[in-house]
């Protein structure tokens, strides 16, 4: 699990533009290499990608801080969509609201696919965060932009019924507009 000292080796690399305390501009070498290793599951390699995160998590902090305030989308919503479980299952949900409150700022700004795949992490941030309002309105936003695209990931559906499903009954609620429009795009 040495991909991600590369990718933070890489994106902390000098630069003129910037401090030499600031993590610099990056090419996207580094985030093909997380996405190489099976996010956001790490199916079979989940505790010791964990670990490897764990270790690797002060630059992780720094890569993202500065991407968020320089708007570098896609950095910042790749990490979102690569790292939530990881951040939501160990001990990270506080830093994680952060980042994901600032994601939301740039709605709009990031190519749609981008937007499409943060947002699956950014939803499950806030759900995580107990913040049930938000979830549903950013699964509501995800499932609009679902039916929108041609070749969107197919088990992409499958989960929003899952997740409005447990959303309606941690709410008590069995009848919910959101519902309806996955049913509208199934049909």
């Amino acid at each position: 699990m040495k991909f991600l000292a590369f990718a933070a080796a890489a994106l902390l690399a000098a630069s003129p533009a910037f401090a030499q305390d600031e993590p610099a501009p990056v090419d996207t070498a580094p985030i093909e290499t997380v996405q190489a290793e099976g996010p956001p599951h790490f199916w079979g390699r989940q505790p010791s990608a964990f670990a490897c995160f764990e270790r690797e998590h002060a630059n992780i902090r720094r890569v993202m801080d500065w991407a968020l305030e320089r708007r570098r989308h896609d950095i910042s919503l790749e990490l979102i969509a690569a790292l939530f479980r990881f951040w939501n299952s160990q001990g990270h949900l506080t830093e994680a609201i952060g980042w994901a409150e600032k994601a939301l700022q740039v709605r709009g700004e990031a190519a749609e696919d981008l937007w499409n795949r943060s947002l699956v992490g950014i939803s499950e941030i806030f759900k995580h965060a107990g913040d049930p309002s938000t979830t549903l309105q950013l699964k509501q936003e995800l499932l609009d932009g679902y039916a929108k695209q041609e070749h969107a990931d197919p088990l992409l559906l499958p989960a929003m019924f899952f997740n409005l499903a447990e959303l309606a009954m941690n709410a008590g609620e069995f009848s919910m507009p959101s519902v309806s429009t996955i049913m509208a795009v199934v049909s």
